[in-house]
């Protein structure tokens, strides 16, 4: 069983036009930010082994950050978006994308996991729908939460100097595994 903490990325609408690993095809702030910092800790290709890291797309669910998949224009629709319909996209239901997601994480056992979450808020809704306990890196707007997630890669121990699990999860908030 995997034990790493987790962290989930949401997707976004900026994408390359071709299939890629996920780590490689959002290229909007949070991906921007996230593969800059591991290439910074990690060399050239940004792969580690003490973070598990997935997107939460609106199309495919959690996906690991080391999986292809092929760009797509879908967006999560909730109540509170509903009315900032865009042309031209599929729009997946934040209940419907719920039930997805609440699978994955079933078998992903993340329910025993530390998971950390940075995104936004309809992305959100949809890890909350699934029953995933998360702790959100910032509950500001999108630079905040830019900033927050690359203070996270930064300061977060096990992803800095390899240190054991349980010390990074006692120096971020305190955890204990049991």
């Amino acid at each position: 069983m995997d034990v790493r903490p987790v962290l989930i990325i949401q997707c976004g609408a900026k994408k390359l036009e071709h299939r890629a690993t996920v780590r490689d095809l959002y290229l909007g702030p949070f991906w921007s930010t996230y593969r800059a910092r591991r290439k910074e800790q990690d060399g050239a290709t940004g792969d580690h082994s003490v973070l598990a890291v997935f997107v939460l797309s609106a199309e495919h669910g959690l996906v690991p950050e080391g999986q292809e998949i092929a760009p797509y224009d879908a967006r999560i629709i909730t109540r509170r978006n509903g009315r900032n319909i865009e042309k031209g996209c599929r729009f997946v239901p934040a209940d419907e994308l719920s039930l997805k997601v609440k699978r994955q994480a079933r078998k992903l056992d993340l329910s025993k996991r530390v998971v950390f979450f940075v995104g936004g808020q309809d992305y959100a809704i949809v890890l909350n729908l699934a029953g995933v306990s998360f702790e959100s890196l910032s509950d500001g707007g999108l630079l905040a939460k830019r900033s927050a997630l690359n203070r996270f890669l930064k300061e977060h121990p096990s992803i800095q100097n390899g240190n054991p699990l349980e010390e990074a999860l006692a120096r971020i908030g305190g955890w204990a595994l049991v």
